[in-house]
Order: structure tokens, then sequence, then C-alpha cells
């Protein structure tokens, strides 16, 4: 014992003469200590990684299974074998594989000891179909046939995939998806095949991550979390998705406040997809059981968040993450009511205006919010909670907190006067006008913001604005009055527009609203002589209610939808109102009884958008985007109206309108529809489309001058 004391003894007089001769730097110490840091921090990998034994047989299993799976391949037809959607979900179907598998990878297909394995059977590349697929799968219940495509319906999927609105059942080939030029490079298809997961081990609490068997069979260990199928998102989505005997969480055995997350998603998405989130919102965390305690209440969390793509520094590796955008805890309203300071909220990253509010009861549970207050208000207002904070100061705090942002400031005012107090959000609006703040669109802003909030107290500011002597106060405040709400306090404004109708044709519709009998000679004079279609469709509407039979409210409803189909694609009209309000529309216009005012609205939208077209076929859209407006629905409805009826509207037109170029397009249009029989086709015709292009190329020329009589004639008023 002494001899080896001694022997220590020595060595440490040898290490510290070592020391003195060459003194340590703070670089290496540094660097010392970084490794030191990285080794401790991998411990927990480390130690599993030892496990060789355990580790190869997994690795041989993965790829017998692989092996097995392309033997299945060949005897049917490229096909790879459906997934099991009961007793356990997400396993490959044993009755297929019949005669494929070997005793023993029976039994680690079905082992309960080792890692749970997952395998979809669905053309899966990263998180976003997996996801949309868990999801309609989760909808569909235990029904669901796995042997077929699953389509996905609008309320299901958060990205469109260039296939279409199907998620695929995989098959050999289908890599082709996933190259896009024709003369790929040798090996890019075994490149893709390489990248296209089959089946995958879940990972578990002490092993982080497992093995992926890959299209072209190799196995691979991907690290938790990671990449698809390692990632965040996907796991804890199958883990939500199934209970912990495997079977499928539905509606109607899932736990009890998935409904609840589906409606708060529901509700709170468009607040996402305004800011071009492509993913939206997933759901991060919905408990089972009562895990948050505040004081002696106890409730569920429940976490949304939205994708994040993060690059690793070392191995450059992009890795998405799920980050958290907003938080509800749900405290049962049988219990004691909990101690609000208590409740432990999560870290949200990047959601501005944040605040803890009570939202308010419904459901049999308490309701309190962590997130941005645009959400909570949109929760709060759309689920009916009642109670809670209450929604006028909450509102108050949001504006004066956002006075730098202007959107959040002006969505604020216009809940706050939906909310019964648009006195409040005028005289929010009156002292920043009289304090001159700026917000982004400053004092403009503020009397526009004023524009779209009823009430006396808005029109008596925006009156005082008309007067004052600042010209771009009384030009702002003139804007401001022509859109709804209209004001019948402000009716000399409008009478005043009414003398410049091409400048304010929406100044009819105040007579149309108040019925003012004292403008009936002006609106029966713009009938008779208007400068366009536009300015007719207008005053033509006016002058029926003042006659006593009005344009019934849905007609214009109506053509104001037929005309959104023409501005934007029709595909995000469709998904966002839904095929049955189109229809709804569609049969309106054609069969509401009022064949005469259908014509009129529909030829205003065809003539307003044939001039868009042709400026975009001469490079300046006023749309800015390729491909022009497509107004196909409207002329398709005109078609189908009345053909006496439409001749008739147009033979008045035609000798009425003053804009040179829309005379010349209504006079063939009439030529062509008096000539053709009923429901026969009016916009094919060679010859209209000839000089349809023809005064197309003058009334493009005359909207630049018109643009330039209408500002002319704003400053003159």
């Amino acid at each position: 014992m002494m001899n080896l004391l001694g022997r220590c003894r020595n060595g440490l007089g040898w290490v510290w003469a070592g020391i003195r001769r060459h003194p340590i730097t703070v670089g290496v110490v540094a660097v010392v200590l970084a490794a030191v840091g990285v080794m401790v921090s991998r411990v927990d990998l480390l130690e599993w990684r030892l496990m060789l034994p355990r580790e190869r047989q997994d690795r041989a299993d993965l790829r017998e299974i692989g092996v097995a799976f392309q033997q299945y391949c060949e005897e049917n037809k490229d096909c790879f074998p459906p997934a099991t959607m009961t007793p356990e979900f997400g396993l490959p179907d044993l009755s297929a594989m019949k005669g494929f598998l070997s005793p023993r990878l029976v039994e680690r297909i079905t082992s309960k000891t080792k890692p749970r394995l997952c395998y979809l059977g669905y053309l899966l590349v990263d998180d976003n179909p997996a996801l949309d697929l868990l999801a309609a799968l989760q909808k569909q219940g235990t029904g669901a046939d796995l042997r077929h495509d699953v389509v996905l319906d609008s309320t299901t999927y958060s990205v469109r995939y260039t296939i279409g609105n199907k998620i695929l059942r995989i098959k050999q080939g289908m890599e082709r998806f996933y190259i896009w030029e024709v003369m790929s490079a040798p090996g890019t298809m075994e490149k893709v095949r390489s990248n296209i997961p089959l089946l995958w081990e879940m990972p578990t609490a002490d092993r982080p991550g497992g093995f992926v068997i890959f299209m072209d069979g190799h196995v691979e260990w991907t690290s938790y979390p990671g990449p698809f199928p390692m990632s965040e998102n996907v796991v804890t989505m199958f883990r939500n998705f199934t209970n912990e005997s495997g079977s499928v969480n539905t509606l109607a055995n899932s736990p009890p406040l998935l409904d609840l997350a589906r409606k708060i998603c529901e509700n709170a998405q468009p607040h996402f997809q305004r800011w071009n989130m492509v993913d939206g919102l997933r759901l991060s965390q919905c408990d089972s059981a009562p895990n948050v305690n505040a004081g002696n209440a106890r409730g569920y969390r429940i976490v949304f968040g939205t994708n994040e793509i993060k690059t690793m520094r070392l191995s450059g590796t992009q890795v998405r993450r799920l980050r958290p955008e907003m938080e509800f805890v749900l405290f049962p309203d049988s219990d004691s009511p909990p101690n609000r300071m208590a409740i432990p909220w999560t870290a949200l990253q990047g959601v501005k205006i944040v605040r803890q509010v009570y939202l308010g009861d419904g459901f049999g549970y308490r309701w309190y919010a962590n997130a941005n207050m645009g959400v909570e208000d949109d929760v709060r207002t759309k689920l009916a909670l009642t109670g809670g904070d209450d929604r006028v100061t909450l509102l108050e705090d949001w504006a004066n907190s956002s006075r730098q942002d202007d959107y959040s400031r002006n969505s604020a005012l216009s809940r706050m006067a939906r909310a019964g107090e648009p006195d409040k959000a005028a005289a929010f609006l009156e002292n920043s006008l009289s304090h001159a703040e700026s917000v982004r669109g400053g004092r403009s802003n503020d009397i526009g913001m004023l524009g779209r909030i009823p009430g006396e107290r808005a029109t008596r500011i925006l009156l005082q604005l008309y007067r004052s002597s600042v010209m771009e106060d009384v030009q702002e405040a003139t804007l401001s009055l022509v859109p709804p709400p209209f004001r019948v306090e402000a009716k000399e404004v409008y009478l005043a527009m009414l003398e410049h109708p091409e400048a304010w044709p929406e100044a009819f519709d105040t007579v149309a609203e108040f019925g003012w009998k004292d403008a009936e000679p002006i609106v029966q004079e713009a009938c008779m002589s208007p400068l366009t279609v536009q300015v007719y469709r207008h005053a033509y509407a006016a002058l029926r209610t003042l006659e006593g039979r009005p344009v019934t409210k849905e007609l214009p409803e109506a053509a104001a939808l037929i005309a959104r189909l023409s501005i934007y694609s029709r595909w995000s009209v469709v998904e966002q109102l839904g095929e049955p309000k189109i229809a709804a529309a569609q049969n309106t216009l054609l069969h509401g009884g009022d064949a005469e005012a259908s014509t009129v609205y529909l030829l205003d939208t065809i003539i307003a958008f044939t001039a868009d077209l042709y400026a975009e076929h001469l490079g300046r859209s006023t749309f800015g985007r390729g491909g022009g407006p497509n107004y196909e629905d409207a002329r398709r409805l005109f078609e189908q109206l009345p053909r006496e009826t439409v001749v008739g509207v147009l033979e008045q037109l035609k000798g009425k309108i003053r804009d040179s170029a829309q005379a010349a397009y209504l006079e063939q249009l009439y030529a062509v529809a008096k000539s053709s029989p009923a429901n026969s086709k009016i916009f094919d015709d060679k010859v209209l489309s000839e000089l349809e292009m023809s005064a197309l190329r003058q009334q493009s020329h005359l909207r630049e001058l018109d643009v330039a009589a209408k500002m002319a004639a704003k400053t003159q008023h």
C-alpha cells in the first residue's frame, strides 16, 4: 500500500512539473470543457448504443421484414401490404402477409416487450401528409379501409399536394412522383427510394430513436426528435391517435377533450391562415387526465403549435419542430374554481400580445387561455362561452397594447364595435386623431377605420372631418363614408356624391337604403344616360326601390359571390364557402323570380372583368398576377337566363351607355343574343370574340382616361 501511495505521489509530481513547464491556456481549458459537456450530454445515447447484441438483432429483424415486403410486392402487382386498423392500429396486416413472414418475425411485429413498430402503408415523405392521414383516419374511425387511397376533405388537410387531395397507397415505382426532371442523373430513382420510409420503431423513454426500413430495403437508425418519421409532430400525433392497448382513439373513444381541441383549432385556424402559415395549427398536447394543479383544482392542458424548421449547426440537416403558439387549460366546472395565479403556463414562442385570460364557461369546463388576444376572442365568441373576464376591457387593452400594429389595433376596435360599444371604439380613434398619432397608415388609417364603425359618435367625427378646411381630411372622410354602414346623418355628403356618379356609383346605394324621394330625379337621369354599366346597375337598384319594387337582398349577395369566383381562384372560394353556398347563389340568380335584375348584375360582372382580362393581355392587369380574372361562371349563368329578358336589357342599354367601348361591346352582344336560340352559347361565337377584342382595345384606353377623370372629380368635390 505504501508503495502504491508513493507511486501516486510521484505521478502527481510529474504532472505538476509538466504544467509548470507548459502552462495550460484558456483555449485548451475551453476545448476540454466543451468535449466533456458533449460527452455528458450524449451519455443516454451512448448507454443504449453499447447494447450491441440487441441492436444487431433489431436491425436484422427489420431487414428481414423489408425482404418480406419486397416478396409481397412481387406477387401483388407492386403493392405493399395494407396496414391494420383493428384490433391494433398501424401494423402490417398479418393475414395478407401470411406465407411471407416467419413465426419469429410475426412475434417481433406483435411483441409488447420490444419497441412498437409503426406501419401505415401509404406514400409518406414528411410530416404534412402523415399528420393529414392520421387526422383523416381518426375522423373515419375503425371502419376506415386501409387498402385504398384516402381522400382528404377540405377540413382535414392543411397542404395541397401535386397529386391532388389524396394520400396514395404505397407501391413500387411511386418514387417517380418526386423526380421533376425527365433526364435525371443515373441513380436518382434509387436515391429517392432510399428516402421513403416504410416501417419504423417508435422511440421510448430509454431509447431516443429507432430503426427505419426504407423503400429500397436498407435499414437505418434515426434519432428522436429528428426528421420524419422520428419528428415530434408525427410521434406525438401517433401516440394521441392510439390508446394504451394500441386501438384507435376515434371520436367515440377519444380522450375527453379531443373533440373540444378540434373545435378550438377550427375557430382559431383562420387567424393563422391570415399570416400565411402554410402548415396551420397542429395539436401538440391534449391531456387525457387532469395534470394541471392550480390551488385545489385540477385541469386539462391543450397546446397547439405551428411547424418550425431549424437547421442543425454541425450537420446542416433540417429538423422540423413544433413551436407552441397557444395554450388552453380547462377545469371541470363541478370542481372548486382554480387559483388562476397558480396556473403553470407554457412559454410560448414568437407570439406577440399574449395575455392569460379567463374566457368563460362552456361544455362543462372553465376555460383559461394563454394565447394571442385575437385567437382568445375568436374562440370565446364562436364557442359561445359565458362569463369570464370583461370582453370590452380586454379589447381596450388589446387596442392600447398594439398601437404600433395597425392590423391588430383595427381588429380590436372592430370587435369592440360588434360587442355593442361602437362609441368607445370611436372615442379611441378620436383621441388618436387629436394627438396626431401615426400607426403605419397614420391619420389616413384612423379616418378609414372610423368608416367601419357604426354609431352617432363615429358619424359626427367623420362629418367634422368632411367639413374641415384640410383637403386630405375631406378626401379621406368622403372615402370612409362610401362603404357600409351608411349614415342617414350624412345625407348632404351622399347627395353631393350623386352629382358625380361616375366617381361615386356606390352613393346610389344610400338612396335605396333610406328611400330618399328627393333624389329620384338624379337617379332617373343616371338610369337614362349612365356612363358605364356599373353606374347603371347601382342607379337601377335605387330606382327600383323608389318605385316600390326593390331588388331582393339575396340577389346582390348572390351576384357578389359570383363576382368573387371571377376575381379569385375558384378553388379558394369553394374551399372557404363550400359548394352548397355557390349552388344557392346560382339558383337565386337563375330561379329567384327576377330575371331582369339578374341580367343587369351579371352583365356588370362580365363587362368589368372583360376589361381586366384585356389589361392582363397587355401586361398591366390591376390584379397583379398571371392568368387574369376568370369570369366563366358569370358568362354561363348569363347564357342560361331567359333569352327574351337578356335581349330586352341589352336593347335598352346599348343606346344609353356613354362609354363608347362598352356601348360597342353591348351592341355586338345584343346582335349575337338576338340571333341565337334560347340556351345557346353567346360568348363562344367566333365573330363576337373578334369584335370583343376590338372593343376591349378601346375600353382599355378609356379605363386609363376614366381613372384620371374620377380623380379629378373627387378633387373637385
